[in-house]
C-alpha cells in the first residue's frame, strides 16, 4: 500500500494527549513496639498478600509486548489502556514492555479487527531552531530499529516550502506547519526483509509542537489496518 508521508500523521498527531497518572501509597505505620520476630512475620505476610494480589503480566511477541488483533476489551481490561475522549478506537496506556525513552503509548483497536496500529512517542523540549535534537533522536531510534528489522526502506527529509530550504533556522517553524517532513520507514516489498509479528510497515516520524519542542514517534501498522479503517468508516456511516 503506497502512502504519502503526511498519512503518517493521521489520527495520532491531531489528537490531544490525555495522560492518566496513578499514584499509589502503602505507608501504613504502627505505633506499638514490635519484636524482631513479629516484624519479620508481618513483613512476610504483607509480601505474600502483595504477591498474591498482583496479576501476572501478559505479553505478546509484537512491539512493546503487544500484538495484532488484541481485542479492544482486552486492551482495556487486561492491559489497562483507556479510550481517549478525542479519537474513537484510540487507546492510551502503558504496555508490558517499554521502549527506550518513550513517554506515551497508543493503540488503535476496533471491536472486530482488534489492535491494528501501535505507536509510541518521546517528547523533547528545548529544541533549537534547526530541530537538531529531534533529528538526532530520530536518527538514533532508526539505528536501534535497524538492529531488529534491518535497514529502512527509506529516509525522508523533505521541505515543501522553499523559504525553509533557504533559511534552515526556520526548520522548526516549517515542521510545525507540516511543510517539513523528517523520518524513516520500513515497508514490505520495498528493500525491506519480511517484517515479523504481522507488522505491515514501520514509520519513524518527527512532529513539531511549538518552535522549541516536539516529539519523535514510531508507528507500527499491522496487516489488519485496512480492516480497522473499514470498521471505522462503517461505524461513522451508520449514523447518517
Amino acid at each position: 500500500m503506497k502512502r504519502t508521508k503526511q498519512a503518517f500523521h493521521r489520527q495520532f498527531l491531531s489528537m490531544t494527549v490525555i495522560a492518566a497518572i496513578a499514584s499509589l501509597s502503602a505507608c501504613e505505620k504502627h505505633e506499638e513496639p514490635k519484636t524482631a520476630a513479629s516484624s519479620s512475620a508481618t513483613a512476610s505476610a504483607v509480601a505474600a498478600t502483595t504477591t498474591a494480589a498482583k496479576p501476572a503480566v501478559k505479553t505478546y511477541d509484537g512491539p512493546f509486548g503487544l500484538a495484532m488483533g488484541i481485542s479492544d476489551k482486552e486492551i482495556h481490561e487486561i492491559f489497562g489502556f483507556t479510550n481517549t475522549a478525542e479519537a474513537t478506537h484510540v487507546y492510551t496506556g502503558t504496555p508490558p514492555k517499554l521502549g527506550p525513552g518513550f513517554t506515551k503509548y497508543y493503540v488503535i483497536a476496533t471491536p472486530v479487527a482488534g489492535v491494528c496500529r501501535i505507536r509510541a512517542i518521546k517528547v523533547i523540549n528545548s529544541v533549537n531552531d534547526r530541530g537538531d535534537q529531534l533529528k538526532e533522536e530520530a536518527d538514533n531510534l532508526a539505528s536501534l530499529m535497524e538492529e531488529k528489522y534491518g535497514k529502512p526502506s527509506g529516509k525522508y527529509n523533505s521541505i515543501a516550502n522553499d523559504i525553509y530550504r533557504r533559511n534552515p533556522q526556520y526548520w522548526m517553524l516549517g515542521l510545525k506547519e507540516k511543510s517539513v517532513v523528517y523520518g524513516y520507514d520500513w515497508e514490505k516489498g520495498k528493500n525491506t526483509a519480511a517484517l515479523p509479528n504481522n507488522i505491515d510497515s514501520i514509520d519513524i516520524t518527527v512532529t513539531g509542537y511549538s518552535l522549541d519542542s516536539g516529539s519523535v514517534g514510531v508507528t507500527y501498522d499491522m496487516t489488519n489496518f485496512k480492516e480497522c479503517e473499514k470498521e471505522y468508516k462503517k461505524a461513522k456511516a451508520s449514523n447518517l
